[in-house]
């Protein structure tokens, strides 16, 4: 309807990320049950976290641990955080046709590894079908979608 322009959208996403923080520090960390670790970062390259941080706000809701490395990652930073935080999921997001290759590279770096772990991915030149060509466990279309594959796909 174009009510709303992106910069409103901008700002009541970085309103909401705020809020997230302002209750995280209040409820104690013990009461949040843990269903997982999940690592998730905008690729490098990509500046684009509005859709990524959606995600990792209703993974956090829903009682996974994540580690939000932010936008702009490193492949090499991604697969690190992921090792020493055992992360049973690695969460990618690319908003760019630019940057969505820093998926294919990150999945081949981390099947290089001696790491094991899930990888969904999402963002919006992605698709399920791109997610089968380089070997993602997972594909999410969106945030609530996302939260479902997680719980299937670690099983805590």
């Amino acid at each position: 309807a174009k009510k709303i322009f992106l910069p409103q959208v901008m700002l009541s996403a970085e309103a909401m990320r705020e809020a997230f923080i302002k209750i995280k520090e209040r409820i104690p960390a013990d009461s949040v049950s843990n269903k997982g670790t999940i690592v998730i970062a905008t690729v490098k390259g990509d500046i684009h976290d509005l859709g990524k941080n959606i995600v990792s706000a209703l993974l956090e809701n829903n009682g996974f641990k994540v580690i939000d490395l932010g936008k702009d990652i490193d492949k090499e930073d991604i697969i690190k955080a992921a090792i020493d935080n055992k992360a049973d999921m690695i969460g990618l997001c690319s908003l760019m046709t630019t940057t969505i290759t820093q998926i294919d590279e990150i999945i081949a770096e981390l099947n290089k590894s001696d790491y094991s772990t899930k990888v969904m991915i999402g963002g919006a030149v992605v698709t399920q079908e791109y997610a089968d060509n380089v070997g993602a466990d997972a594909y999410a279309p969106d945030g609530v979608e996302a939260v479902e594959i997680a719980k299937k796909l670690i099983n805590k």
